[in-house]
Formats: structure tokens, sequence, C-alpha cells
């Protein structure tokens, strides 16, 4: 079970920096061309905080699933990313308290800069844990099975 969550956690992370990718092109191109909020605005930057949810579920069962029966939660690298992540979380969907309240212009702003902030949490997050697999495009050293 450990391995399919590790494996599911890891293939994720891409369609996290895709959606990042999309929503930072998209919030840029509909600021320059002052384009209105719409549905796929909000399709856009929906499905971004989704999957910032759905990866932090996915981290948070692995470490107290793998955490708990193999390492005891004993690994510092495992807290210090699961924290910076809960705090990506935390900061991914608040672009919608600027949604109504505040201009489009300024909600666009506000998206990029929300985007950008989780960006840098993201690789700061990854940069705490050990090992060759962090940075690769397919997880390496997958888990023990139980």
């Amino acid at each position: 079970m450990t391995t399919g969550l590790y494996y599911a956690h890891s293939g994720t992370r891409w369609l996290v920096v895709l959606s990042i990718v999309v929503a930072l092109g998209f919030m840029i191109y509909s600021l320059v061309t002052r384009r209105e909020q719409d549905r796929v605005t909000r399709i856009v930057m929906g499905t971004f905080s989704a999957l910032i949810g759905i990866q932090w579920v996915l981290g948070l069962l692995y470490y107290l699933l793998y955490g708990n029966l193999i390492n005891n939660y004993s690994r510092p690298d495992w807290v210090a990313h699961l924290t910076t992540m809960t705090v990506a979380m935390i900061v991914a969907p608040l672009y919608v308290s600027f949604r109504k309240r505040a201009s489009t212009r300024v909600f666009y702003i506000a998206s990029i800069v929300i985007l950008l902030v989780v960006s840098g949490l993201i690789v700061y997050g990854v940069s705490f844990l050990s090992g060759g697999a962090r940075w690769s495009f397919s997880p390496q050293n997958p888990p023990p099975q139980l």
C-alpha cells in the first residue's frame, strides 16, 4: 500500500508542476490582455489549488503510514518537507479571497504572486528531501513493500 502511495505522490507532482505552468501562463496572458474573470479562470486556478490539496493528502497519508510503520516519524527531512508543503497548501487557495473583492487586474496580480509563492515553497520543501529522487522525472528507490 505504501508503494502505491509513493508512486501516486511522485506521479502527481508532475500534474502539480503542469498546473502551475498553465495557471501562471494563463494569468499572465489574462493580465496583459485585460481579460475578464470567467469560468475558465475559475477552472484553471481551481485545478491548481485542487492538485496541491490532493498532493498534500497523498504525502500526508504516505508519511503517516510509512513513517509510522518503518521510520517511527524520526526523519527530520520529512517533517520539514511536510511542514513546508502544508504552508504551500494553505497559500494555494488564497486567490479566492481576491476573486470578488478586488478588481480583475488586482485578482490576476494576486493570483500570479500566489502561484510564484507556492512554486517557491514547493522547490524549498522538496529541497529538504534526501536522495536523487527529489528532482528526477521518475521515482527512484521506492519504499519496501509492507
